[in-house]
């Protein structure tokens, strides 16, 4: 019984040994290049953000209101005002 927990600690090392040299072995860039791909594609998804959430929120009294139609409830007025991401794709913000 005792020779159990040191199976575990071998195989987890063993299982960390291996899985580091498989990512050594097939990356497919430096570590510097795979950093740079990586910030510049968040830059671009942060510079997209704004237009994903001005759509969404273009939607949502059309989706707000099929939603109340299916639960049976009375639609509202629409109250949502979407003009501040309007005006940022226009450029003014």
């Amino acid at each position: 019984m005792p020779r159990r927990p040191f199976a575990i600690f071998a195989s987890a090392l063993i299982g960390t040994a291996v899985g580091t040299v498989a990512g050594l072995l097939l990356a497919p860039d430096a570590g510097s290049s795979t950093r740079q791909g990586l910030l510049a594609r968040a830059s671009e998804l942060l510079d997209q953000l704004p237009f994903a959430i001005g759509d969404r929120v273009g939607q949502l009294p059309t989706t707000l209101d099929d939603l109340r139609y299916r639960l049976g409830v009375p639609s509202r007025p629409r109250r949502i005002d979407a003009s501040f991401i309007q005006l940022y794709r226009e450029g003014g913000g």
